[in-house]
């Protein structure tokens, strides 16, 4: 997919389509990594949160199915 570059204030940004938010489960809210190999930009859901939401989940998953009930 070839994107064009649009000036956004004095940076410039690219618009990603809805097909690819709802396939990578980004909202406007989601907290983006922004990578770059020296040739190509990476840009991937920031794993800190879903990290910590594994932790979490996985520390207190008793407590979690208790309060279920």
């Amino acid at each position: 997919m070839k994107k064009k570059l649009i000036k956004i204030g004095n940076s410039l940004g690219i618009t990603l389509e809805k097909p690819i938010l709802q396939l990578l489960k980004i909202t406007a809210k989601t907290e983006l990594e922004v990578i770059t190999d020296g040739q190509r930009l990476i840009i991937e859901p920031s794993h800190k949160f879903r990290e910590a939401v594994e932790k979490t989940s996985k520390k207190f998953s008793k407590t979690f199915k208790k309060l279920a009930k």
